[in-house]
């Protein structure tokens, strides 16, 4: 069997194309965007820490509390002056009307009319005060005088009877004796001939007969009404003087009532009435703020050295005399306030500026007056003050 010889031969290599470059590889590559990148920011670093960079410096200096009495004298003539402050007298006046319930009172009153008498007799009659006259209804009514009749006389044939007019009473209290209209006769002729010649009728209603209860205004209410309105005014006045920005001194309080006016006098029938008034009222008063001002002066006379804190003073008084006709008034002040070692600002930054953070906490540490302290800065890794005093920030705090 005969042997194939097989001619391996080995594969070529094939060399990689070659492409031939342009020569324009772009600008902007990723590598140098990143490395701008970093440039920008850094440079952003270092300008804002010499630009922007800030420090803030708080200080809390040492303080006291003092407390102090000292007497004060208001007077209306005061000037500025060692312990006095002026004063003035405040006044309002207050008008008001108010209406009252009259009081229920048991009246009784008898009715009263004016009747017309006649006289057909041919003879001139007089009748005497007090002639009883009785109406249809049986009510009997007195003459209030003499009445003088007329006779009786003819004119064209006709008898026309003599006439007067009388006013009359009822005998007794009360409505029943009210009438409109109506006849009366004359029960003393009775059993006479004139009784049927001498009669009357009424000209006008008779009215005003009452018993019962009543309204009715009194004296007595009268004068409950104005005391009660005053008592309202003289408050309202009080109310309206301590609105306005003064400190009274209660003790000087004058009110006066005037311009009184009540619309029914006692003894008028009606169920209602108004009172008008007027109060006056006057105070003696000075101002908070010129005493306050007053005793920071007299807190910083007393001391050698260091500032008083406004916020922190307090001050309490008492009226000890009072002067009414000088309008003058003493008070006794009690008064205490806090006393601190004063920061000047603008020093405090000219001795820290460049100065590094440890050594600038290590300095207010042993800086006389000052309690404690707490540095801050911007950016927060920045470890010295600004150069630049204008970039430094001190807030002086009193606990």
């Amino acid at each position: 069997m005969s042997e194939k010889i097989l001619d391996i031969v080995p594969p070529r290599k094939t060399e990689p194309e070659q492409v031939e470059s342009s020569g324009d590889e772009p600008f902007w590559s990723l590598s140098k965007i990143v490395a701008l990148g970093v440039v920008v920011v850094v440079a952003a670093g270092v300008f804002s820490f010499f630009r922007f960079s800030r420090a803030e410096v708080k200080i809390w200096p040492r303080s006291e509390v003092i407390k102090s009495e000292k007497s004060v004298t208001v007077t209306q003539s005061a000037t500025s002056s060692e312990q006095r402050i002026p004063g003035r007298m405040l006044s309002v006046r207050v008008k008001d009307s108010q209406q009252f319930e009259a009081s229920e009172v048991a009246r009784e009153s008898r009715a009263q009319g004016t009747i017309r008498v006649y006289n057909e007799a041919t003879e001139h009659l007089n009748l005497i005060e007090g002639t009883r006259f009785m109406s249809a209804s049986q009510r009997v009514y007195r003459a209030s005088r003499r009445i003088s009749l007329p006779s009786a006389r003819r004119e064209g044939g006709e008898k026309k009877p003599g006439r007067a007019d009388v006013v009359v009473t009822a005998v007794q209290p009360g409505k029943e004796y009210n009438v409109e209209n109506s006849k009366f006769s004359v029960p003393g002729l009775s059993g006479s001939y004139l009784y049927h010649k001498i009669y009357a009728e009424t000209v006008e209603p008779i009215d005003g007969g009452f018993k019962g209860k009543a309204y009715q205004v009194t004296e007595q209410g009268v004068e409950q009404a104005k005391q009660s309105l005053t008592e309202q005014l003289k408050e309202k006045g009080k109310t309206e003087l301590e609105r306005k920005d003064y400190n009274i001194i209660p003790e000087t309080f004058v009110q006066n009532t005037t311009g009184t006016f009540v619309s029914a006098q006692p003894g008028m029938n009606t169920d209602k009435f108004t009172v008008q008034q007027t109060v006056v009222t006057e105070a003696f008063a000075f101002k908070r703020q010129a005493l306050n001002q007053l005793v920071e002066k007299l807190a910083k006379a007393e001391l050698e050295s260091g500032e008083v804190y406004r916020p922190s003073l307090n001050v309490d008084y008492e009226i000890q005399d009072v002067y009414p006709e000088q309008k003058r008034a003493l008070i006794k002040v009690d008064f205490s306030a806090k006393v601190y070692s004063p920061v000047d600002k603008s020093e405090l930054k000219s001795e820290i500026q460049g100065m590094s953070l440890p050594g600038l906490r290590s300095w207010l540490n042993q800086k006389e007056g000052v309690e404690k302290s707490e540095v801050t800065t911007w950016p927060s890794w920045r470890r010295s003050v600004p150069s630049d005093r204008n970039r430094i920030r001190i807030k002086v705090l009193i606990e």
